[in-house]
């Protein structure tokens, strides 16, 4: 029997901690939960997506798990973040509520206190891919994405963009392209507000790690 499991390992006293995630289902295949992505509040509570296209939450001092999955649409999650209000941003792609048969590429925004889910979709054939998320200092998220639409300038290349969620403005960056050169990871520095990628780039086939200098 395969087990969904989650670990944690002190680095000080080389412990590794295990929580095994309970099958929904017992002698069920499909009651199990798989954990993917994962982030950590106030080492208190891990927050995972799941196999099952849900949002959980497990206390580390409890292992007491709580699952989401009312509140949102089966999805696949990509990526996870949380901001200073301790809401879940993440990314993924749904199915689409109005157009049959495709999928819609969102950012979510959950609060856990209201239980309110925000979602900024982008439905095809917009082709933006969101991938890796990260919220700035100002609560607006970053992400890289991906633009599968091969007759675009902007097509599989380096492309980053940010949501000023005040104003429900999109703006979106790309540096070269390739069909190699997609970024991946994304991270705010706290200090300068800068925003760091990693990427590649396909034309010489090195990998490399991007700055974005915020109002150069």
């Amino acid at each position: 029997e395969i087990v969904g499991k989650i670990g944690r390992f002190n680095p000080e006293h080389r412990e590794i901690t295990e929580y095994q995630l309970p099958n929904l289902t017992p002698g069920s295949y499909y009651g199990q939960i798989y954990p993917d992505r994962i982030i950590v509040q106030d080492n208190s509570i891990a927050w995972l997506s799941t196999n099952r296209g849900e949002i959980a939450s497990l206390d580390i001092h409890t292992s007491k798990l709580t699952m989401y999955s009312s509140r949102f649409r089966a999805f696949w999650q990509y990526s996870l973040a949380i901001d200073s209000k301790k809401r879940i941003w993440g990314t993924g792609s749904v199915y689409s509520t109005t157009h049959w048969g495709t999928i819609e590429f969102i950012v979510f925004r959950f609060d856990p206190k209201s239980m309110i889910l925000h979602e900024w979709a982008f439905p095809v054939p917009s082709h933006i891919s969101p991938y890796s998320i990260c919220i700035d200092h100002n609560g607006n998220p970053w992400f890289t994405f991906v633009n599968s639409n091969i007759n675009s300038s902007w097509a599989f290349g380096n492309n980053f963009a940010t949501i000023d969620i005040t104003n429900n403005v999109l703006t979106a960056w790309m540096v070269g392209s390739g069909y190699t050169s997609q970024f991946k990871g994304i991270v705010e520095d706290p200090v300068s507000g800068d925003i760091w990628m990693t990427g590649g780039d396909s034309g010489v086939g090195i990998n490399k790690v991007y700055r974005y200098k915020i109002g150069a």
